[in-house]
């Protein structure tokens, strides 16, 4: 996923994805249609996932708005034969899949055996083994593709990445001092690796990055003085009539990376990091030994007034002006060192991405202003929903 040819690619995928949902949006302004922005940003990251990880979509931002257009008895052209030949099975599977991974991430293996449980555990364990085998299929079809496709026409999707790495279709072959210590790491992958890091990537993907973005939404609806900031930099850097985001135009995107940040910083998605330490170690004055269970109260540092000034404060600037009283090294984002997430960049594209070309666009409203977003732990620190009404509104005005 670090790879330059996944970034372009990503990047790409992400802007096709948001002029189709920037279609949807625009009937859903001139309907004045309330909806769901969790369902919607899922939906998005779930389409997109599949596309960039595995080359399948689900159709799942479709599906949600042929639901609010008939909800709403409205005909839209947007809306005809979108269902044919389309599969949304994946995405029901992805649900229960993550569903299931947080009952047994608390309950445990051993929930199958208890009474109270057991019907909750067999249903979950059913479509867990329903759900590999749809990822089973996909890695053998694709197996195929890649026997008869040249190598310099493979699409630089994640599944492809993942069954040509160390093969002859590996473009990213580079020799390290892995090969020289650890031979067995330069390797393929097996189809039982590959199916963990495939639903692994998806599942958390969706999660994570949509949560992130409905955070943000609701931050700087409360805060609508860095909604004028980030049209201001928008303009200033894509001009006023839109065009395509490009590589370079994203590293320019300081206030609007510092957007993320502090949503993060405030909206901490995994308020607890654990970590063992395999050899005894010296930390805060201690000794501790081998094998000890560390566990970060990552939302408390990130909300502690020691290290941020203001912390309840939304201030993106604190992010940029390095005057301010903030030590920015208590910022837990993609978590740190070798287990860092592998996502991370794939994840800032996305965030700017988004952030860039749709707060432009529309403006946002709560339908509930005074009622606090409901959050749920799964996992993650997930939105539970957010209903929100949107205005298009023309891109060239700031």
């Amino acid at each position: 996923m670090l790879t330059p040819s996944f970034s372009h690619l990503s990047l790409s995928q992400t802007q096709i994805f948001i002029k189709e949902i920037t279609n949807y949006w625009n009937n859903i302004s001139e309907n004045n249609i309330n909806f769901d922005l969790r369902k919607w940003m899922f939906s998005f990251m779930t389409d997109l996932l599949l596309d960039l990880f595995i080359g399948k979509r689900s159709h799942s931002i479709n599906k949600y708005y042929s639901e609010l257009i008939n909800d709403n008895n409205l005909d839209d052209d947007n809306n005809k034969d979108k269902d044919d030949d389309k599969d949304v099975g994946y995405a029901e599977l992805l649900l229960k899949y993550v569903d299931g991974y947080t009952f047994h991430l608390f309950f445990g293996a051993y929930a199958k055996y208890i009474p109270i449980f057991k019907g909750i555990a067999k249903n979950h364990i059913i479509n867990r083994n329903n759900y590999w085998n749809y990822i089973y299929n996909i890695i053998n079809n694709h197996k195929k593709i890649i026997e008869n496709t040249p190598k310099d026409q493979l699409r630089q999707d994640l599944i492809t990445l993942l069954l040509t790495a160390n093969t002859d279709h590996d473009i990213n072959i580079s020799k390290s001092k892995v090969q020289v210590f650890n031979p067995d790491l330069q390797r393929p992958l097996n189809d039982k690796e590959l199916l963990i890091n495939l639903s692994e990537s998806i599942g958390g993907g969706v999660d994570a990055i949509s949560s992130t973005f409905i955070f943000l939404i609701y931050n700087i609806i409360k805060n609508p003085e860095v909604i004028i900031k980030i049209r201001e930099e928008v303009v200033n850097i894509l001009g006023k009539d839109p065009r395509n985001i490009n590589m370079e135009d994203l590293d320019k995107f300081k206030y609007i990376e510092a957007v993320i940040k502090e949503t993060v910083r405030i909206n901490s998605l995994t308020p607890l990091v654990d970590r063992y330490n395999d050899v005894s170690d010296e930390v805060a004055g201690y000794n501790w030994p081998a094998n000890t269970h560390f566990i970060m109260n990552s939302s408390g540092i990130q909300s502690d007034s020691n290290f941020w000034e203001n912390p309840e404060k939304l201030d993106p600037e604190r992010f940029i002006n390095p005057s301010l009283n903030n030590n920015l090294k208590a910022l837990i984002v993609f978590g740190g060192g070798i287990r860092i997430c592998p996502g991370r960049k794939l994840g800032m594209i996305i965030l700017k991405t988004l952030t860039a070309l749709l707060v432009p666009q529309f403006d946002f409203e709560l339908v509930n202003p005074n009622v606090p977003m409901k959050i749920r732990y799964a996992i993650f620190n997930q939105p539970a929903e957010l209903y929100i009404r949107i205005k298009k509104r023309d891109i060239s005005l700031k």
